[in-house]
């Protein structure tokens, strides 16, 4: 897909890259999946994720704000 708009890598983990697009949306992709948002409903979605992660029956470890960055 080719558009105007410049992306710069912002974070990178296993199959999780994220992107920030000069106007600054975030392209978060996941796999073969990629989302545009915006850094709020980005923050929402951590958070979301994260409550989430949390409930499960088998406890996940997330990953230490300093693995997220490249």
């Amino acid at each position: 897909m080719n558009d105007r708009h410049r992306r710069t890598p912002i974070a990178n983990l296993g199959p999780c890259t994220i992107e920030q697009c000069d106007c600054g949306v975030l392209h978060v992709t996941v796999g073969m999946v990629t989302m545009r948002l915006q850094p709020e409903t980005a923050g929402a979605l951590c958070l979301a994720l994260q409550r989430a992660l949390a409930t499960t029956a088998a406890p996940v470890e997330l990953p230490r704000r300093k693995e997220l960055v490249d």
